[in-house]
């Protein structure tokens, strides 16, 4: 069939309009709409839960079909194969239930074919699209396509260990055996053996294999810490840290003392309260960080005189006891974050100290690390048998080094599609740059969903696309999914109340804000006051003394749609 044009932004909002204005149940959204029809550029979807991102998909998939483009053109990863299969399952419905409605004989002709296709085409998992690649073009490498995943634990186990030991004596025996006998021993513990190394030496060569290319990977950044270590500023930072929080010390004593403490004239905890303000006051201007990190220091010792109680306002007298603890809590406060700034001056001063001992066994352990990791990788070419992340690193190989492949793959897909963005890892992200053209990618996701960072999962990858896309708009579309169409009014002002006051940079590494927020959208609920929204805090304290913190949101349950 003949091509037929896709939509300019001028006709994609006359159908926003047009659809706002119609007299249809449910509606699309401006921003679904905008979602399914923009075009010719890299598209990032930040799709809250209940946003409809699945049926924004399925459409947008649609409308390329329609206006001509091969399903055999379409590269779309989803992060399961149920989804992969759902998704096909979708498509086949509709695409058949528009070759019953349509007249057109060469577009019923064009989706038959597609229809036929649609067992072949590239949609699944990046694993499953990373085997068939590499099953056709492995030859490039020496690898033949009979590969086998290597699926089994213990059968990896057991290469790997047999791979290690080897990759053990050879360093055990040569002409740095000193070096790493040293590097041994540091990892040993009360062990006295390789157990402690080879843990070690497991768990990152399991981050390796998240990387696009372990090698370069360990080349390039696996001594950038040591290298670029400038202890000096690092603890000019920490002073400014620890100068704001001796004015906030000095605020709360100051004041209690102006204040509260007129209500306990004779407690013994006054006199570390003025001692605590003498050593602030002996600082002033011209005092360097040095003597800031003393002055914490004596402060931190005064706070643990008498058992941790020099400071402690132990008043019994009943009418005056909310004054005592209202002051206990905040000094615990005031207290455990001097006792951080503290604790990261001692280690700075122990890095700084052996780091030049640090920096020999980092060495020594980078060397070890590149010989097991290329000792690994040969021994299961050996056996043809890889993990997934292999065939992932050998795809990429090839896509680097064969221009003629890549230019192939570039020229066939029309666009390079991908469902969960925002548990991508590095891998896949530099796999499917090397699938785009470079305008053609579009992304779905969600970070407040990123749920993968366990198996090496960067959700940093869509963060970055999405302050990117925001700032500038020629680097990319930014579209925001935040109407939920799945859930009660009364859940989704419980989930923003909870989140806007949980999430930021720091925790949640965003903004709860206006751009990450739900909006009630399901028009076929109607807000009930009487729905009411519990918060439990539950306090358990668990093996190491620490406390968790989790907050339930119950009673507005029942209220959720199926």
């Amino acid at each position: 069939m003949k091509p037929i044009s896709f939509l300019t932004e001028e006709e994609i909002q006359k159908l926003q309009k047009a659809e706002a204005s119609s007299s249809k149940e449910q509606k699309k959204t401006a921003e679904q709409i905008e979602a399914i029809y923009t075009a010719g550029q890299n598209i990032l979807v930040s799709a809250s839960a209940g946003s409809g991102k699945t049926f924004v998909m399925a459409e947008r998939i649609l409308d390329q079909l329609a206006r001509g483009v091969e399903i055999s053109q379409l590269f779309i990863s989803t992060f399961t194969v149920k989804a992969a299969t759902e998704l096909k399952e979708r498509l086949e419905k509709k695409i058949s239930q528009q070759i019953q409605e349509t007249d057109d004989v060469d577009l019923k002709q064009h989706l038959g074919r597609q229809l036929a296709d649609l067992p072949n085409a590239a949609i699944g998992t990046m694993d499953s699209f990373t085997q068939k690649f590499l099953g056709k073009h492995g030859y490039l490498i020496d690898i033949a396509p009979n590969f086998r995943i290597l699926q089994n634990e213990s059968e990896q186990l057991l290469l790997k260990n047999e791979v290690f030991h080897q990759v053990f004596e050879d360093h055990y025996q040569g002409e740095n055996k000193e070096k790493f006998s040293r590097l041994v021993k540091n990892f040993a513990g009360r062990g006295k053996d390789e157990r402690g190394l080879r843990q070690q030496v497991y768990k990152i060569y399991d981050f390796l294999q998240s990387t696009s290319s372990p090698q370069k990977w360990l080349n390039e950044s696996f001594l950038k810490g040591f290298e670029e270590a400038d202890f000096a500023n690092e603890k000019d930072k920490l002073t400014e840290q620890i100068k704001q929080a001796l004015w906030n010390l000095e605020s709360f004593f100051r004041y209690h003392l102006d204040n509260d403490a007129k209500e306990f004239p004779k407690a013994a905890y006054l006199e570390a309260v003025q001692q605590v303000l003498d050593e602030i006051s002996s600082l002033n201007q011209e005092s360097d960080s040095q003597a800031y990190q003393a002055v914490l220091a004596r402060i931190v010792a005064i706070s643990k005189e008498k058992n941790g109680r020099a400071l402690a306002n132990s008043s019994r007298k009943a009418d005056l006891k909310p004054l005592a603890d209202a002051y206990n809590d905040e000094r615990k406060v005031q207290f455990a974050k001097l006792g951080q700034l503290a604790d990261q001056i001692t280690i700075l001063d122990y890095q700084e100290h052996y780091h030049g001992d640090t920096w020999e066994l980092a060495k020594t352990f980078q060397n070890f690390m590149s010989d097991f990791v290329e000792a690994y990788r040969e021994r299961k070419r050996q056996e043809n048998a890889f993990e997934f992340a292999d065939i992932s690193h050998y795809t990429i190989e090839i896509l680097e080094n064969s221009p003629q492949v890549r230019e192939a793959y570039q020229e066939r897909f029309h666009e390079v599609m991908v469902d969960e963005y925002q548990d991508t890892n590095h891998i896949q992200e530099r796999m499917l740059e090397l699938l785009s053209n470079g305008h053609n990618r579009f992304m779905v996701g969600d970070i407040k969903q990123s749920i993968y960072r366990f198996r090496q999962a960067d959700p940093q990858i869509f963060n970055e696309k999405f302050q990117r896309y925001a700032q500038n708009p020629k680097e990319g579309k930014l579209i925001l999914l935040k109407e939920n169409f799945r859930s009660s009014s009364e859940v989704l002002s419980a989930t923003n109340d909870v989140f806007e006051r949980l999430m930021d940079q720091e925790v949640g590494e965003i903004n709860y804000n206006s751009m990450h927020q739900l909006v009630f959208a399901n028009t076929k609920l109607t807000p009930n006051p009487d729905n009411k929204a519990e918060f439990l805090l539950y306090d358990k304290e668990d093996s190491d003394g620490l406390f968790l913190h989790l907050f339930l949101l119950v009673r507005v349950l029942p209220f959720i749609l199926p």
